[in-house]
């Protein structure tokens, strides 16, 4: 085989199996982890949250439904305590205290016990005084649990506790009513991506407003002739106010029953490819109340590059010109290898 007809099956065979290691990179993923679950008593809340709203002066009920699912009787201790966003706007926090000034009214019991199957309701009345002004406010009711023990029966070596909750969002409506009010709080938008590779963003808007307000916009991807490569719909989630919320989008790519007319959600905007280059622009459309059209509040530059194809051939570039360097160095007849 003649020396260049070799060198140039050499050179291939490099570039082919480093290309046969970035692609199994690119398609190698994370495993979701499985999640454990203990056990516990069988008490089920309804409902999970109530969205309520009352006026200055007035009084609004809060239902909550508590059913013993379990064989054995229970007794639940109730708690109120603050609810409160993380910052990253994903989940829910509690508090260690309440710090709603309308507690009083609600005459929490100090416990309930309910026996095996049985299902009861607590009526907690809150009163807003007449000068409240307007207002949002999050709160939780958690319900320790414990087994109702019979002194006639010896205790079991282990008891086993738990916990449930129900969540309260309550709008004070006084005099100016409140408002919501959206904004775009963090982006984490990548500037550069290799052209091969998917763009993955996330989204967190806050409102700091003083009523919830629905998330409603867009996100759109426009390239460098101008046409707009993908656009994602924002989910209509729940923003509570003075907090933030990630933002999430649809799942349109999910097969579903002709009667199921629920859409699955995902945390992450994503664009996949199969080879991008170039500038690409990011503009994210968000409405400040979900009822007005969407405004612009953020546009961004997102580079799609080959940058891996580049690292291959600048690394193929090194091997090669080291390698003649090697042959110039034997050709000299005093080199010392080979004699």
């Amino acid at each position: 085989m003649p020396k260049k007809t070799k060198l140039f099956t050499t050179i291939l065979s490099v570039y082919l199996a480093c290309g046969t290691l970035l692609s199994l990179f690119c398609l190698w993923g994370m495993t979701p982890a499985v999640q454990a679950q203990t056990a516990g008593f069988a008490i089920s809340v309804s409902p999970p949250v109530s969205y309520l709203a009352v006026k200055p002066g007035e009084t609004v009920v809060w239902r909550i439904k508590l059913k013993n699912e379990s064989l054995a009787p229970v007794t639940l201790t109730p708690q109120l305590l603050d609810l409160k966003i993380p910052d990253d706007g994903r989940g829910v926090a509690i508090g260690d205290a309440s710090t709603f000034p309308y507690q009083p009214s609600l005459k929490l019991p100090a416990t309930v016990v309910i026996e095996p199957g049985d299902t009861t309701q607590l009526s907690l009345e809150v009163t807003v005084p007449a000068t409240a002004p307007s207002q949002e406010y999050h709160q939780t009711v958690v319900f320790t649990a414990a087994p109702t023990l019979d002194s006639t029966q010896p205790a079991s070596q282990a008891e086993i506790g738990g916990a449930i909750a129900s969540n309260l969002i309550l709008s004070v409506i006084g005099n100016p009513p409140p408002q919501s009010q959206l904004q775009l709080q963090t982006a984490q938008v990548p500037k550069i991506m290799d052209s091969f590779r998917p763009l993955q963003f996330h989204l967190v808007a806050k409102n700091t407003g003083n009523q919830v307000g629905l998330a409603s916009g867009s996100a759109k991807l426009i390239n460098w002739r101008g046409t707009v490569t993908k656009t994602w719909e924002f989910f209509p989630d729940r923003v509570l106010a003075g907090s933030p919320r990630i933002l999430r989008t649809f799942d349109l790519n999910t097969p579903r029953d002709a009667s199921d007319s629920t859409l699955t959600a995902l945390d992450k905007f994503e664009y996949q490819p199969h080879f991008w280059i170039g500038p690409y622009r990011l503009e994210v459309w968000l409405s400040p109340n979900g009822l007005t059209p969407p405004e612009l509040v953020m546009q961004t530059v997102v580079w799609a590059l080959p940058l891996s194809t580049s690292v291959i051939i600048i690394t193929f570039g090194l091997i090669y010109a080291g390698y003649q360097r090697f042959l110039a160095l034997r050709r000299k007849p005093n080199f010392p290898i080979g004699k």
